[in-house]
């Protein structure tokens, strides 16, 4: 879910039915480029829902 704030974006929800070491990697090489916010809620090998935020 994307919640905007006027004009901009402030946050976006996403599920996703298994949290992979693929995708914790993703996420740390994610944000060594960009000024972003991401969270993860779950376990490894589990579903869970990242959160992104400019």
């Amino acid at each position: 879910m994307a919640a905007l704030s006027g004009n901009r974006l402030v946050r976006i929800d996403s599920f996703t039915s298994e949290i992979t070491s693929h995708l914790l990697t993703n996420v740390r090489v994610v944000k060594q480029f960009l000024d972003v916010g991401i969270g993860i809620e779950g376990n490894e090998g589990r579903e869970g829902t990242i959160t992104f935020r400019p």
